[in-house]
Formats: C-alpha cells, sequence, structure tokens
C-alpha cells in the first residue's frame, strides 16, 4: 500500500499556507506511525477497522480445535504473532514524498488477498485507498496544526479535525 503526496499537491498546500512550510517527511514519518497504529488496531479488533465494524471471515471449526489441542490463541491471523509484527512503513523520496505501509511477511498478500486453492478467506490486514487517505489526511492537519502552534499561529482559523 503506497501513500504519497505528489509535489504539485506539496506546492498548492505550502501556496494556501503563505510563508509557513511545513516538514513533510516529518509529516510523513507521522503518517507512517499513524498506519501501524491503524493496522495494529486491526489485529486487535480481527479486521472490525478494515471492514468498518465488522470482523475477519471466522477461523474453521477445524482450525480452532487444532489450535485448542495445542493450547495456543484462538485470534484471527494471530497465532504466532508474526504477521502483524511485520507491519512496516518506509519513506520513499522524491519526486513524490510518501511511504509505503505494508509487511515483511510473504503470508501478508495471501492473508490480504485470500487463497482459493487452499480455501484460505480473503482477511483485509491493510487500509483501503479511502482509509488510508483519511489516514494520511488527518495527520497532514495535525501536523499542520502541530507545526504552526509551535511558529506561534493561532490554531484557531483551520476549523475542527474531519471525522475519522
Amino acid at each position: 500500500m503506497n501513500i504519497l503526496i505528489d509535489k504539485s499537491d506539496l506546492r498548492r498546500v505550502e501556496k494556501l499556507l503563505g510563508a509557513f512550510k511545513p516538514d513533510w517527511r516529518a509529516v510523513m514519518v507521522r503518517t507512517g506511525a499513524a498506519g501501524l497504529s491503524w493496522i495494529n488496531r486491526n489485529f486487535q479488533t480481527e479486521g472490525a477497522m478494515a471492514y468498518r465494524g465488522k470482523k475477519w471471515v471466522p477461523l474453521r471449526p477445524a482450525t480452532i480445535a487444532l489450535r485448542r489441542n495445542k493450547g495456543g490463541p484462538i485470534k484471527i491471523l494471530q497465532d504466532t504473532g508474526e504477521l502483524k509484527q511485520s507491519a512496516t512503513f518506509e519513506l520513499t523520496q522524491f519526486p513524490t514524498i510518501g511511504g509505503r505501509l505494508g509487511f515483511t511477511s510473504i503470508k501478508a498478500r495471501r492473508h490480504q488477498m485470500g487463497d482459493p486453492k487452499e480455501h484460505l478467506p480473503a482477511r483485509r490486514i491493510l487500509p483501503d485507498k479511502k482509509q488510508a487517505a483519511n489516514i494520511l489526511v488527518r495527520t497532514l492537519v495535525w501536523s499542520i496544526r502541530r507545526d504552526l502552534k509551535r511558529a506561534g499561529y493561532s490554531g484557531r482559523a483551520f476549523g475542527p479535525l474531519p471525522p475519522a
């Protein structure tokens, strides 16, 4: 999943802000942290973040029985913790500034997309484009407000944050 800000978009925002120039690299680092937090909450809620309240497809009864016999956890996609721990955010540079939110585990794609050959249902572990855009916009607004406040500008002129 790529989260990118095009240079022309950066210029437009900078034009609106006048003399104030945000630290775009810092904005993207904060966006990455917000994206990783989203992934963590998605695992904690077993997919409720990705499906807006609805959880991932339940485990098959045979899988639940196998995990109970082994004494392992029954939470979906969390028996070893490997997948969740492999979540990463990597900064990208020009011509756009942004980042790549994803997983280092090779299992991630199979779980995200599903695998009909192995009867593995798709369980979204990454935000969709709309959710990623929301993460970016909320972080951008928060970052700019914070930086403006530190620079001595009043944050009231920008109004409330958009809803999540």
